[in-house]
C-alpha cells in the first residue's frame, strides 16, 4: 500500500493504488492527461522553425516518457504526426539533443508499424554516421535503433551492409568489450542485418 498523504484537514488519506484501472476515474484522468501532453508535444515539434534545445527538449521528454511506458499506439501516433523528418534533421549535426533523439527513435522502432516510416523519413541514413561517435551512450541508442529498424527488412539490410555497417559494429564491440549492454546491442544488430531471425535473438538479453 502506498504511503498515506496528509489531507487539508490534517487527517491522512491513502495514496491512490489502483491495480486494475477499470472504471477508475483517477486512472482515466491520468490517461487523458498523458494523451493531451503527447498531442501538445507533437504539435509543438511539428511547428518548430528552429532546432533549439531549450525549445524541443521538454517535448522530446514527453515523447520519451510515453514511449518508455509502452502506451499502446503511441509510436504510431508519433510516426503519423509528421515529425520524423524533423527528428532526422536534428540528427544530422551533433548537438545536446542528439542522444535524446536517437533514444526516441530507438524506442519508436520497437513497433513494426513505424519502421518503414522511419526509413522513408531518412532516419537510417542519418543514424549510420553516428556509429562513428566515441559516445558510448549514443552508440547504444544508435545501434539499437538501427537494429530494430532493419529487422525483417531485406532491402534495408542490404543497404546497410553496403554502407559498411557490419565492420563498424564489430569494431564497436572490440573497442567496448567491458560494456555488456553495448556489446549485446551490436550483436543483435548484426543478427538483424544477417536476417538470423528471432530464434537467434533470444541468445541476447537486450531488444
Amino acid at each position: 500500500m502506498g504511503r498515506p498523504m496528509e489531507s487539508l484537514n490534517g487527517e491522512t488519506a491513502p495514496m491512490h493504488t489502483c491495480r486494475t484501472h477499470a472504471h477508475c476515474v483517477p486512472c482515466h484522468n491520468n490517461i487523458l492527461k498523458q494523451k493531451n501532453s503527447l498531442t501538445e508535444a507533437l504539435s509543438a515539434i511539428s511547428v518548430s522553425t528552429e532546432l533549439v534545445e531549450q525549445e524541443l527538449k521538454p517535448h522530446l521528454d514527453t515523447l520519451l516518457a510515453v514511449l518508455l511506458e509502452k502506451k499502446k499506439g503511441a509510436a504510431e501516433e508519433i510516426a503519423s504526426s509528421g515529425i520524423l523528418p524533423i527528428l532526422a534533421q536534428s540528427l544530422r549535426v551533433k548537438s545536446p539533443l542528439t542522444n535524446q533523439v536517437a533514444l526516441v527513435v530507438a524506442e519508436m522502432a520497437r513497433e513494426a508499424a513505424v519502421r518503414d516510416p522511419c526509413i522513408d523519413a531518412g532516419l537510417v541514413t542519418v543514424l549510420v554516421p553516428l556509429l562513428n561517435s566515441a559516445d558510448e551512450e549514443l552508440l547504444l541508442h544508435t545501434g539499437r535503433a538501427i537494429g530494430r529498424i532493419c529487422f525483417d527488412n531485406t532491402a534495408q539490410q542490404d543497404q546497410l551492409v553496403q554502407c559498411g555497417v557490419i565492420p563498424r559494429l564489430v569494431a564497436i564491440m572490440r573497442e567496448n568489450l567491458e560494456n555488456d549492454p553495448l556489446v549485446n546491442v551490436c550483436l543483435l544488430a548484426l543478427c538483424n542485418l544477417a536476417d538470423m531471425g528471432e530464434e537467434h535473438q533470444r541468445n541476447f538479453s537486450i531488444l
